[in-house]
């Protein structure tokens, strides 16, 4: 269970998000690109392999300053309690914060339809040991500014973590709710409750396999 469970005390809170996104963006090179790739994975909760496999074609606005992302199945690494949702083409609703950075992205660029989304200076790919660089650097910077406990060797996965969790703990957990939400996040239902014990009040056993069974989610 401990390889499977996210720490309640190791989730960001925003202000530790957007000081990690705000050092990101400030470097001198591809400072946007990253900041964009971040971006995507704390308010869209997509994979790292999700992120970097988004193409323009895959933004959508729906008006109001909102829209969604049309993500394809991952084919890159994921860990263990993830591959129970895995596999399925899934919209995911954007922020108005998150939109207006694509759009950004997509002008600055002069990317077309076909393009990926995410590339740096020059029309390069974001590269994993690039992006691992860049996120070790902002944890170190962030340890030496405020101190932060989560600096110390926490995986990027965290940005994903505490936006599920973020999701998980503005609804009023109806089971809908939580459907939905582990739709969006591409993963089981049964993965949610392991993952994140700490978002649910409930007592006694949950059934998960016939809950999920109910509503064809594997």
């Amino acid at each position: 269970m401990s390889s499977i469970r996210s720490d309640e005390k190791l989730q960001l809170s925003g202000r530790q998000r957007d000081n990690l996104l705000e050092w990101v963006g400030r470097r001198q090179r591809n400072g946007s690109t990253l900041r964009l790739f971040f971006s995507v994975v704390a308010f869209a909760a997509l994979r790292p392999a999700e992120a970097l496999g988004l193409r323009v074609r895959d933004v959508k606005v729906l008006g109001d300053g909102v829209g969604v992302l049309i993500v394809n199945a991952s084919s890159g690494e994921s860990a263990d309690w993830e591959k129970g949702g895995m596999g399925k083409r899934r919209l995911v609703p954007v922020c108005s914060q998150l939109l207006r950075m694509l759009k950004r992205q997509i002008a600055e660029r002069g990317l077309g339809a076909d393009d990926a989304l995410i590339v740096c200076e020059g029309g390069r790919p974001l590269s994993g040991v690039m992006y691992r660089r860049a996120w070790t650097q902002a944890c170190e910077a962030a340890r030496d500014v405020d101190g932060a406990d989560f600096a110390a060797g926490v995986n990027i996965s965290v940005l994903r973590d505490s936006c599920i969790a973020g999701w998980l703990g503005s609804v009023s957990m109806s089971l809908i709710e939580v459907v939905e939400i582990a739709e969006r996040a591409g993963v089981s239902v049964c993965s949610l409750y392991l993952r994140y014990p700490f978002c649910f009040q409930c007592t006694g056993e949950i059934p998960w396999d016939r809950l999920e069974a109910a509503f064809a989610l594997d």
